[in-house]
């Protein structure tokens, strides 16, 4: 929910608009001095401050540099009864995000208030995905890492992408180690892989496979990205364990 600090002086306008602003479901607090204001700002962590600058007990302009300091992600809409030079240089604050004149537009400020609202659920939208992401990732590594069977992921190339830790303790080396090389290398000690089915459709990608039987170590994965036609990124997972060879469409998850 969005919270809202009004700071005006007149004591009507601050309770007309905290009535009309709380009717669209908007958490509302007034003030009618500077120094109340930046009180309220202490305790509260507020989104928006709707700020008249011509204040009784202090500069408009250093309220706002005080709320940055202690709001760095606040929203300031500044309001003055008339446009002048000086009160242009509150627009060049970084907090300001509009400038309106008395009497108010209350459809335009309705506007406003609510494009930053929905910013401002975005934003927090967003840092919750990426948590979930970020929590995912972990959880993968994780689960990848604890599979007692080697495992690499490799790229068209046959470049090692990621590789697991009992993939690392089979083959004596690390995780640092063991990408951005061949597979062939780290696990036969030379390139010897031929990539031509790079691009091939699925079928000549499967006959390749076949041909590849100095892959079939017992207890290895080697999981690749083979496309399975030159325009598509969907990929193939080609699968090689205890001498059996599969593959699996990434996107349909269909083993051959």
């Amino acid at each position: 929910m969005c919270s809202i600090l009004i700071v005006d002086e007149d004591r009507e306008i601050c309770t007309k608009l905290r009535a009309v602003l709380e009717q669209k479901s908007y958490e509302v607090d007034t003030a009618n001095s500077g120094r109340q204001a930046f009180a309220l700002c202490r305790d509260r962590p507020f989104d928006i401050l709707l700020l008249d600058i011509e204040l009784p007990d202090m500069s408009g302009l250093d309220l706002i540099k005080q709320v940055e300091q202690t709001l760095p992600n606040i929203d300031v809409l500044v309001v003055t009864k008339q446009a002048s030079n000086d009160s242009a240089a509150f627009s060049v604050r970084p907090s300001t995000v509009a400038y309106m004149v008395k009497p108010l537009e209350l459809a335009r400020l309705l506007s406003i208030i609510e494009q930053i609202a929905r910013r401002k659920r975005l934003e927090v939208e967003n840092v919750r995905l990426q948590a979930v992401i970020q929590r995912a990732k972990t959880q993968w590594e994780s689960t990848f890492d604890a599979i007692s069977d080697p495992i690499a992921i490799v790229d068209t190339t046959g470049s090692i992408l990621r590789v697991n830790l009992a993939f690392c303790r089979r083959f004596n080396t690390t995780f640092l180690d063991a990408v951005g090389k061949k597979d062939a290398v780290v696990i036969f000690g030379r390139d010897q892989m031929n990539r031509r089915a790079v691009g091939l459709d699925l079928l000549a990608s499967a006959r390749f496979l076949e041909e590849r039987s100095d892959l079939a170590i017992p207890g290895v994965f080697l999981v690749s990205c083979y496309s399975v036609r030159l325009e598509s990124d969907s990929g193939i997972i080609y699968v090689l364990r205890d001498g059996h060879k599969g593959i699996v469409l990434g996107n349909k998850g269909e083993t051959i």
